[in-house]
């Protein structure tokens, strides 16, 4: 191989990930989970896929490299003029199967580097529209993510982010997820590997052509969607064959977007007007002309913004809502918080899934805020309050939930 290494691998030592929870290849080489070099390469482009059985599969600028477990270096499959971005690895009865992007999908058996013919299960199917790539892991959940909408110039260049990437889960015909991954500032998302129950996902801009792209790992036992690290022209992928977990799936927990500090001081100044109600304080509001009122996915009733510098303007004169007995305000909720969380997007119904916003309101900001975890002792305690808001940054609906007992 025309590259060196400064990891103990090369020294003699087998490769072995046992311990490892991914790994990824960038313009520096190959490394562990915890920023160990094991391999450098000589990209670009880099790509990676695990072989299923604790091994590496990679594409450096030099071609095609198998890197076995307990190897103590990869040996080339084929030439750099016949690979260019591998995928992933399929299992098939003649032995393991690269699965090559080209112009199309191409398949490498990777006993010979000889052209096959594809398996009959791959992991992995391209299409020729969105979604480029769908997933499907040995369990039988597929995952894939959807284009974000956007607004388009005479260039055909992106000009506005209506609705970021979403992450979408499906059992056969059956979706199960279909949340939003992404964020205004990183509307592009790309799995890097699916294991059936766990996804790593890059979200990035539309330009430049590498930027520097924010890693997820995604656990659909848990719905936990947490930030691993930061990085361009990398990917990654997990280190063992896939999962033999079954479900139940929970939704991501889209609460890994970070607030903006707008959002922060949108959120701060109707806490504010609630617990003292004046006309300072509710000047510092940011109204539509009309303001929708709500109770979790349902629209109830409009008022004219202005008509909401008096308390009584924000009561819903609902007899009954999720087992509680109205009238129900989400101004009142704003005056009961002690310490609060902001999140954005859609987020858990405390320790359920994530609800649906109002019809017609799915294409508008969503800034909530809820107790803090440690302020309440049960989901009893819980409570929410979402504030949708314009690409002006006025907000035109308000919906409140509480947890059912």
């Amino acid at each position: 191989m025309v590259a060196s290494s400064s990891s103990t691998t090369s020294a003699g030592h087998a490769l072995d990930l046992s311990n490892a929870r991914w790994v990824t290849h960038g313009p520096d080489g190959i490394r562990l989970d915890d920023g160990s070099l094991i391999w450098e390469t000589q990209p670009l482009p880099a790509s990676l896929a695990r072989d299923r059985s604790g091994g590496l599969v990679f594409t450096d600028s030099t071609g095609l490299w198998l890197f076995q477990a307990g190897a103590t270096e990869p040996e080339q499959i084929a030439a750099e003029d016949s690979v260019y971005e591998v995928i992933a690895v399929a299992t098939s009865p003649t032995g393991p199967i690269a699965l090559i992007r080209e112009a199309g999908m191409s398949y490498y058996g990777l006993d010979d580097g000889s052209s096959v013919e594809a398996p009959s299960n791959p992991p992995v199917e391209l299409s020729s529209e969105p979604p480029w790539l769908t997933w499907t892991a040995d369990n039988g959940f597929s995952a894939w993510v959807t284009e974000p909408e956007v607004e388009r110039d005479a260039e055909d260049q992106p000009s506005q982010i209506l609705e970021p990437a979403h992450l979408v889960i499906a059992d056969g015909d059956e979706i199960l997820v279909d949340a939003t991954i992404a964020d205004p500032d990183q509307a592009w998302a790309t799995i890097h590997d699916f294991d059936g129950q766990r996804l790593i996902i890059s979200r990035g801009p539309y330009e430049p052509a590498m930027p520097e792209e924010s890693f997820l790992l995604v656990d659909l036992a848990t719905g936990e969607a947490a930030e691993i690290f930061k990085a361009g022209g990398t990917k990654a992928t997990f280190t063992g064959p896939d999962t033999d977990w079954n479900g139940p799936v929970r939704p991501p927990s889209i609460a890994k977007v970070q607030p903006t500090e707008t959002d922060l001081s949108l959120v701060d100044a109707f806490v504010e007007f609630a617990n003292n109600p004046d006309a300072e304080t509710f000047s510092g509001l940011a109204l539509a002309d009309s303001v929708a009122l709500g109770l979790g996915p349902q629209i109830i009733q409009s008022v004219d913004g202005a008509m909401l510098h008096d308390p009584e303007a924000w009561v819903i004169e609902i007899e009954e809502f999720r087992a509680y007995t109205g009238p129900f305000s989400s101004f009142d909720v704003l005056r009961s918080l002690d310490e609060y969380t902001v999140q954005i997007g859609e987020h858990p119904h405390c320790a359920g899934p994530p609800q649906p916003p109002p019809n017609g309101l799915d294409n508008l900001r969503r800034v909530s805020v809820q107790p803090l975890g440690d302020s309440i002792d049960s989901c009893l305690g819980w409570t929410t309050v979402d504030l949708f808001v314009d690409p002006s940054g006025q907000v035109e609906a308000v919906t409140m939930d509480l947890w059912e007992p």
